[in-house]
């Protein structure tokens, strides 16, 4: 009889899991100067205040794509060579496409970093 509860909390549980509204997300990050793919980057999205449920993809010639419950988000996209892309996302829809994600390479960041720099010597 206790194996039969277990068994009938589980699949009970399971279905609500199945159930639980959830997000499509896309994107497709690109180098920002030139818009080339960056092809094998690491996608993470790890959900707020519980940084242990995360979600990854490497991106692919189409990008990536992402099914997730709904919540609020921190995405991290990271790639040898760029710089890393962070953002915060609240996912409260059916489909999200946050088309291109223009990363910066390493050198252009420094490029960034360095006219900053110069401007606050000013």
């Amino acid at each position: 009889m206790k194996k039969l509860i277990l068994s009938a909390i589980a699949i009970v549980a399971s279905a609500t899991l199945i159930a639980a509204p959830s997000c499509k997300l896309s994107g497709f990050p690109v180098t920002k100067k030139t818009t080339d793919p960056v092809i094998g980057a690491l996608v993470t999205l790890a959900e707020v205040g519980n940084k242990s449920n995360k979600f990854q993809r490497l991106v692919g010639e189409e990008g990536f794509t992402l099914i997730v419950p709904y919540g609020e988000y921190d995405l991290t996209i990271e790639a040898e060579g760029y710089e890393t892309y962070t953002l915060n996302i609240d996912l409260d829809e059916q489909a999200i496409d946050l088309g291109q994600m223009r990363m910066l390479t390493d050198k252009m960041a420094e490029e960034r970093d360095n006219a900053k720099a110069q401007r606050k010597k000013r």
